[in-house]
């Protein structure tokens, strides 16, 4: 009794249950009331004054804070196509699986892949919409040819760097001392130059044409996408796969680089029974890849005369393929372009002259999905 009425003592008004009476604290009358009452009413949170606790609402998990975007991604353009078809283009191209086997020994440790090729994403924009294929000169090393891709930094295009090693028949064995792409000196004596219509020059150059077909054609891009860029005797050779391409009616290549060299010779079976009466059409424009030809001056190997051999033969054997007529340097669409460069130096240095003519090539070739 003492507890209850300690209680009761706490509030203003008494509501008795089953009637509508209500009696005021501290009276006698209200006292006996609560002593009656066997238990206190269903109602009894309607006795305090204040209102009844809320129940506790679920916390809400917090938010994270956004990554934000450095200044430089922020003032970007947007791309030049839809949102979904930009969410494709935008991520980084892996080397096809077929490439690097064809490249590389099997089970070779990843370390040891810098000797066979060397792949680098486009280094800018990080979209590798196209991809350039280096072929080095005799005597020379990819990793040369890797560091001429880095500092042109062209736009969307990935650079794959390739070493004569990976063309070799056994190329887990040790390199031949000549390490070139196929043979253009004699294997006893190096100093000794093979003649240009010599058969093992020819079997071993056609052997190395073929092997870079496939690894164009291993790549999943448009063939206008893929790019090569030939250096000395690699140039040959990249001039000799944009020929053969022609020959097996293999789609065109985007553009082609080849600094002192070229093609040397070219079989008279090579060349087709053409009718001259033919008229030129415009299947003509895309049926063979575009070549830039650069020659030196003083170049004992590939001088300027040789320059000129290599754009006559390469026109003169794509028409010659296309059967419509032989090619006329004053009136026909040439695919190859001559640039003439002083000195015998076959490097290649930012900002030259040649370097620019380079750069414009590209620039006017490329494939390129992002807006400037």
């Amino acid at each position: 009794n003492d507890q209850k009425k300690r209680s009761f003592m706490q509030h203003h008004v008494l509501e008795i249950p089953g009637s509508e009476q209500e009696v005021a604290v501290g009276t006698e009358e209200a006292l006996s009331t609560l002593i009656a009452t066997p238990s206190l009413p269903p109602r009894l949170p309607q006795i305090f004054p204040h209102p009844p606790v809320q129940p506790l609402q679920p916390v809400q998990p917090l938010q994270l804070l956004q990554p934000v975007q450095p200044l430089h991604q922020t003032l970007k353009s947007k791309p030049a196509v839809s949102s979904s078809q930009w969410k494709g283009y935008r991520q980084r191209k892996t080397l096809p699986q077929p490439v690097r086997v064809m490249l590389a020994p099997p089970n070779i440790k990843y370390n040891e892949r810098k000797s066979y090729y060397l792949y680098r994403h486009s280094h800018g924009d990080k979209i590798d919409t196209n991809i350039l294929i280096f072929v080095h000169a005799k005597n020379d090393k990819h990793v040369n040819c890797d560091v001429i891709g880095k500092e042109m930094n062209l736009r969307e295009t990935a650079t794959l760097s390739i070493s004569s090693i990976a063309f070799k028949d056994n190329p887990q064995g040790p390199p031949n001392s000549y390490e070139d792409w196929f043979l253009e000196s004699s294997e006893i004596n190096s100093s000794h130059i093979l003649n240009v219509d010599d058969s093992k020059r020819l079997k071993s150059l056609k052997r190395a044409v073929e092997k870079l077909n496939r690894v164009i054609d291993a790549f999943v891009i448009p063939t206008d996408h893929i790019f090569l860029f030939g250096m000395g005797s690699g140039a040959s050779l990249v001039m000799e796969t944009c020929l053969q391409r022609v020959r097996s009616k293999k789609p065109s290549l985007g553009g082609a680089i080849c600094v002192g060299g070229g093609v040397k010779y070219i079989p008279s079976n090579a060349y087709a029974n053409h009718n001259s009466t033919t008229e030129r059409t415009s299947t003509v424009e895309k049926s063979a890849t575009d070549v830039l030809v650069i020659a030196s001056e003083d170049d004992q190997w590939f001088p300027t005369t040789a320059g000129a051999n290599s754009f006559h033969l390469y026109n003169e054997c794509v028409y010659s393929i296309l059967g419509i007529g032989p090619f006329n340097s004053y009136v026909d669409r040439s695919f190859v372009e001559m640039y003439v460069r002083s000195g015998d130096s076959r490097e290649l240095a930012m900002g030259t002259p040649e370097m620019q003519k380079v750069i414009q090539f590209f620039q006017q070739r490329l494939r390129i999905v992002q807006s400037v």
